[in-house]
């Protein structure tokens, strides 16, 4: 898994200790938050925004074109929402959570904003978490998943019985718009491959969970 520079880093403390060092890089990307990539060449990118980031970045325009950026990088792409919201019932506003049991009303009209979820539904996937160990667990999870099916399609990996590696080995097409933080992109290729072992073992670990993305 590729975590963005810019994520927080305890965020990226939290990946690591979920799933191992040795497969959580931090390169500077420029487009998502978290790219994973399966043996068969796919790539899921992911952007992060907490509620408040989102109607921050919806109301400015920044949200969309970070989400046309990411789609035109990516095979899949998702919009991963983290914290809590709900409807004023006076107001019918948005209402986002500031700490426990706690929520600042907003001037975004509820029913406006799941009408906008549901456009952004129809190209992205969408995923929800309401807080920062949620967001940790269910990347983990997508991790882990992705090690016997397909990104795109849920397909099952084929495994060698004689040596427990897929017998399909993916390339890694569609990362080439990985930079790392000196910008040397061809740097950053490398280091993805050396996260999952050398070339012989890179097919059995570059996956994702396609299965948990289309349920």
């Amino acid at each position: 898994m590729i975590v963005d520079i810019y994520e927080p880093e305890m965020m990226a403390l939290k990946l690591i200790g979920a799933i191992k060092p040795d497969k959580v890089s931090r390169v500077a990307l420029k487009a998502a938050d978290f790219v994973i990539a399966d043996w068969d060449g796919c790539t899921l990118g992911v952007e992060r925004k907490t509620w408040s980031d989102l109607l921050g970045s919806l109301g400015s325009g920044r949200l969309r074109r970070q989400l046309d950026r990411m789609q035109g990088m990516y095979h899949l792409t998702a919009l991963l929402i983290e914290g809590k919201v709900k409807m004023d019932p006076d107001t019918h506003k948005v209402k986002t959570g500031v700490g426990q049991d706690r929520y600042r009303l907003t001037g975004w009209n509820h029913a406006a904003i799941q009408m906008f979820l549901w456009t952004v539904g129809e190209r992205h996937r969408l995923l929800y978490s309401q807080h920062a160990d949620t967001t940790v667990d269910i990347l983990r999870a997508l991790n882990q998943r992705s090690r016997d099916y397909c990104l795109r399609d849920g397909r099952k990996r084929d495994v060698d019985p004689a040596s427990g590696f897929a017998t399909r080995a993916g390339s890694l097409r569609g990362i080439q718009h990985v930079g790392n933080a000196s910008g040397d992109e061809e740097s950053s290729l490398r280091e993805l491959e050396s996260l999952h072992g050398d070339a012989r073992n890179r097919g059995a670990a570059l996956v994702v969970g396609g299965l948990a993305l289309n349920d």
